[in-house]
């Protein structure tokens, strides 16, 4: 790993329970979103809700509902529940 990323990495740790907690809630809150509302939502990069987004759905805490939206960009993006 590079050290850019291992710092990046580092910076984040304390901060992750938190962070999927807060998506967690903006998924239930709204039954279901996608990565690009969680972003615009909460204020938050795409790289740290994907990641979250990922980490939950192995977890088996949120699933692919099998439904899309578009996205601010105007692709098809996964609708999260």
């Amino acid at each position: 790993m590079k050290q850019t990323s291992f710092e990046a990495f580092e910076s984040i740790q304390g901060k992750i329970p938190t962070l999927k907690e807060d998506i967690l809630s903006f998924i239930r809150f709204n039954d279901g979103a996608t990565c690009d509302e969680i972003e615009e939502n909460l204020k938050l990069p795409h790289q740290t809700v994907s990641a979250r987004i990922r980490e939950l759905a192995q977890e088996e805490e949120i699933v692919d509902s099998g439904e899309t939206q578009k996205t601010r960009s105007g692709r098809n993006a996964i609708i999260w529940k």
